[in-house]
């Protein structure tokens, strides 16, 4: 491969992890960002691939969702690096993601925890 197509494939490959998507779920604007991004690179499967399937199981395991606080497990590396769990909604999300407070009871605080009724909020 010439130079300067590695160099146009690489630009290519960039411009596409930059992309933002905004879909609608439940009547609501979802923001879709770094949809590329490979979860399970030995499988080759991204974090667009995992979306797409949370939505299609949602009917499913939607109602085992409802009004039950969730947390994420989080791995910013990829699924071979080092990961935590992400408890608290905090300020950044839509303001239509519903959350209820619950009381850590080894900090003492109150964790803000994500209420999951819905496709969107899934996505």
């Amino acid at each position: 491969m010439a130079a300067g197509s590695k160099e146009k494939e690489r630009e290519s490959s960039e411009k596409r992890e930059e992309k933002n998507y905004v879909v609608k779920l439940d009547g609501k604007q979802v923001k879709l960002t770094n949809l590329d991004k490979l979860y399970w690179p030995q499988e080759k499967i991204s974090k667009g691939d995992l979306i797409y399937y949370y939505t299609r199981i949602y009917p499913y395991i939607g109602p085992y969702l409802k009004n039950r606080p969730q947390n994420l497990r989080r791995n910013p590396g990829g699924i071979e690096g080092e990961g935590f769990f992400h408890k608290d909604a905090g300020d950044e999300g839509p303001s239509w993601i519903k959350s209820v407070s619950i009381r850590s009871e080894s900090t003492g605080k109150d964790v803000d925890y994500i209420v999951c009724n819905d496709q969107a909020t899934l996505a």
